[in-house]
């Protein structure tokens, strides 16, 4: 079947390819049927064909919602992630200190007071 639709899409001629040396090239049974019911019925040949655009139109809208939509959704989430990562980074060591019960002791926040060489130098 597959040669056979090569066959007839590519030149035109359902019944003989003298390219490929065929005498004659035989229908299925559902195109029979559907030679038999006439107009009424759409041939297999052609349902493919429609199944196969309205698969290529349901991707395009596809690819366009996601183009339009989430894609933009997407964008502003990372966005707003790149924006509040130093803060969350902050509360995530300050909640794993609490944690584990760490706790300053004396002497670990020493800005702004004089270190203790300077204390042991200058005491008089």
């Amino acid at each position: 079947m597959r040669s056979f639709l090569h066959c007839e899409y590519q030149y035109g001629c359902p019944w003989r390819c003298s390219r490929w040396g065929w005498s004659s090239v035989s229908y299925s049974a559902a195109d029979n049927q559907n030679r038999e019911l006439g107009d009424r019925v759409i041939s297999v040949r052609a349902w493919i064909a429609e199944l196969e655009e309205e698969a290529k139109s349901a991707w395009e809208a596809f690819r366009a919602y996601w183009n339009d939509q989430v894609r933009s959704l997407l964008m502003t989430l990372l966005l707003f992630l790149a924006m509040a990562a130093p803060i969350i980074i902050v509360i995530l060591i300050l909640w794993y200190l609490d944690s584990i019960g760490w706790r300053a002791g004396s002497g670990f926040y020493t800005i702004g007071t004089a270190s203790i060489l300077q204390s042991l130098v200058f005491r008089v």
